[in-house]
């Protein structure tokens, strides 16, 4: 499955929360290594859910990859 990865091609911006417990920000790292250019960005506090609190930051991370790109 990993080595799928390594195929990507397109633009992959890849979120993490530093306090998520069910997969830890590690796998994260091993995910943005395999995609080529990808941007990995991991998010002080945030768990494993996009939790409301943390939508400005989100935002402020997913609308600049998205209007470099489109």
């Amino acid at each position: 499955r990993y080595r799928m990865l390594k195929t990507i091609s397109s633009p992959t911006l890849i979120i993490h929360g530093s306090d998520d417990t069910l997969i830890r920000p590690s796998h994260s790292k091993k995910i943005a290594d395999l995609i080529h250019g990808s941007k990995l960005v991991i998010i002080k506090g945030m768990g494993h859910d996009f939790n409301k609190n943390f939508n400005n930051r989100i935002n402020s991370i997913i609308l600049p990859h998205i209007l470099e790109y489109s």
